[in-house]
């Protein structure tokens, strides 16, 4: 026998599922990606010699044209080079909301309020990136620069 009680669970079960598969067709569609890859650069810490920086796991996130590129190297060492505005290849300039920070020894050092550099992305798909950076930031005023570096992520 339908009830007024039962009829209620009925519509409210409907509402719920809607919701469920409302928002997961949102998030699908937000343009989301993540793959791994690699990274390599030359870093130059203060006045010493440059050393090679080499991450074996790099990861790439397209959300509707913010790009993340997180790259973790050895000894906890990580790049993070974050882009916005990205919707096709070609080159970011490391300021205005694009920032690379590179962590060391536990310091970070970033390109934000002083530093710069620039990303080239050469390759840009739904599941690929490719390209090359150079960031020049700072731990206070302890300057480090990163040059020569090329990452890929994806298929």
């Amino acid at each position: 026998m339908y009830t007024i009680k039962n009829i209620l669970k009925a519509i409210t079960a409907i509402v719920l599922l809607s919701i469920t598969f409302t928002s997961c067709k949102k998030d699908s569609s937000t343009g989301t990606t993540t793959v791994a890859g690699s990274a390599s650069a030359n870093v130059v810490i203060g006045s010493a010699a440059a050393v090679p920086f080499t991450a074996s796991t790099a990861t790439f996130i397209n959300a509707s044209g913010v790009v993340d590129i997180v790259a973790t190297g050895s000894a906890g060492s990580k790049l993070t080079l974050h882009l916005t505005g990205v919707t096709a290849a070609g080159t970011f300039n490391l300021t205005s909301g694009n920032t690379g920070v590179f962590i060391n020894g536990g310091v970070t050092y970033t390109t934000v309020g002083s530093g710069g550099g620039n990303v080239i992305i050469t390759t840009l798909s739904a599941d690929k990136v490719e390209g090359t950076f150079l960031v020049e930031s700072f731990a206070g005023t302890v300057y480090c620069g990163i040059s020569g570096g090329k990452f890929t992520a994806g298929k």
